[in-house]
């Protein structure tokens, strides 16, 4: 059911849609409100759904599905899991030095990097790039060098927002619907040559987080359901679909002090082979 109801929201309009009346948005004000909401959370732990539709390069296409499990503190420090029946297959993080992804397959592979090399989002064919995941949840500020260009696009029937002077990790384009508090569409262009990724929010579905000691007035709001498309030139290689049925800064019952620790995570997931994806070796 979580699953249909993002693939609902998510489905793209059919026909153009005329430009309001006005003036476009603003951008200083779009910025200033995404990074209050981004910079408001401190703390992070996230439960949900994660499903992946591929084709490999054999032209086989395949579907998975797990329990997905979030973890953050500000600002930097991100870490997920994907599992099945108590059983991990997949988990990211860094930290302030090192970013890391462990892949498990017909044999288990723990794959880590510094932070300046960002070679993880090019792992086969899912992006799997903790600091990616980052922006797409809304947790990093949107950072830029350069006014950007604010036109209407009529066939998503939303202001494109073209950002430019980018730092890494930041969306290359953004989309606003008349009327929205922030964007729910946004396209990253990333270092790997013709690649692209789309993350459209379902702005129908939403959680308030609630912060300790705040107001309720004060308390943000996120999408909890997102769709997650990995692209090659034009050709779609995966479509990913989050759904979160919790979302709490209270992390105070979750191993924070272990997640976020490489050496700790290597040594718990025991995997069959460590390979580090360039940069400079710890």
């Amino acid at each position: 059911m979580l699953i249909a109801a993002a693939l609902t929201g998510c489905a793209p309009k059919a026909a153009t849609v005329a430009m309001p009346e006005g003036t476009p948005p603003d951008w200083p004000t779009i910025q200033a409100r995404w990074n209050a909401r981004a910079n408001s959370i401190k703390a992070l732990h996230g439960h949900g759904i994660f499903e992946t539709r591929w084709t490999d390069k054999q032209d086989h296409a395949h579907v998975d599905q797990g329990d997905l499990d979030l973890w953050y503190l500000h600002p930097d420090q991100l870490a997920t899991r994907i599992s099945k029946f108590g059983d991990t297959y997949a988990v990211t993080g860094m930290n302030r030095e090192l970013n890391w992804v462990y892949l498990e397959g017909g044999s288990s592979v723990f794959y880590y990097g510094d932070l300046d090399t960002h070679n993880v989002l090019s792992i086969y064919s899912i992006p799997v790039d903790p600091w990616l995941y980052r922006g797409i949840l809304g947790l990093a500020p949107l950072m830029t060098q350069q006014p950007p260009t604010i036109s209407w696009d009529g066939d998503a029937g939303a202001w494109l927002i073209v950002l430019h002077g980018l730092k890494v990790h930041q969306p290359s384009r953004l989309w606003l619907r008349p009327g929205a508090m922030y964007p729910d569409r946004m396209e990253y262009t990333g270092t790997v040559p013709d690649r692209r990724i789309m993350i459209q929010h379902d702005h129908r579905r939403t959680r308030v987080i609630e912060l300790p000691g705040e107001p309720v007035g004060n308390w943000p709001t996120f999408s909890n359901a997102m769709a997650i498309e990995l692209y090659s030139g034009a050709d779609l290689e995966s479509r990913s679909l989050v759904v979160f049925d919790r979302l709490s800064c209270d992390v105070e019952d979750e191993p924070v002090d272990r997640v976020f620790d490489m050496e700790v995570m290597i040594e718990g997931l025991a995997p069959d082979r460590i390979e580090f994806l360039g940069g400079e070796a710890p």
